[in-house]
C-alpha cells in the first residue's frame, strides 16, 4: 500500500527526466545530424546532374574516342581517391553509428510512450 505512491512518484520523475531527454536528443538530431544529412542529400543531387560545361565537352570528345577513355579513367580516378579520404569514411561512419543509436534509443523509448499513451488515453494522472 504504502509503496505504490513511492513508485507512481517515481515513475512521474522518471517521465519528465525522459521528456528533457527526448526534447535534448531532438535538437541534437536537428541542430547537428540534420544539416550533415542535407548536405549528402544536396552533394548526390549535384553528383547526379553533371554540369552543361562537361556535357558540351562529352559531346565534343565523341568525335575523339582515345581521348573519351582517357577523360573517363582520369575521372572514376579522381572519384575512387575521393571517396577514400580518411574524413569522409569517419563521416560516414559516425553518421552510420548515430543512426543505429538512434534506432536503439527510439526501441528502449518506446515502451514508455506506450504507456504513458495508455495512460493519457485513460485520463490517468500520477500524483505528486
Amino acid at each position: 500500500h504504502d509503496d505504490l505512491p513511492l513508485r507512481l512518484h517515481q515513475f512521474r520523475c522518471a517521465m519528465e527526466a525522459n521528456a528533457v531527454v527526448s526534447k535534448r536528443l531532438y535538437l541534437v538530431k536537428c541542430e547537428y545530424r540534420a544539416p550533415f544529412r542535407a548536405f549528402l542529400e544536396a552533394h548526390q543531387a549535384v553528383q547526379r546532374a553533371p554540369p552543361i560545361e562537361v556535357v558540351d565537352k562529352y559531346i565534343q570528345l565523341q568525335s575523339q574516342p582515345a581521348k573519351l577513355e582517357e577523360q573517363r579513367s582520369a575521372a572514376q580516378d579522381s572519384l575512387r581517391s575521393c571517396l577514400q579520404m580518411p574524413a569522409l569514411v569517419e563521416a560516414l561512419a559516425l553518421e552510420q553509428q548515430c543512426e543505429r543509436l538512434e534506432v536503439d534509443m527510439a526501441q528502449f523509448l518506446f515502451p514508455f510512450t506506450e504507456l504513458a499513451r495508455i495512460l493519457d488515453h485513460k485520463h490517468a494522472r500520477p500524483k505528486p
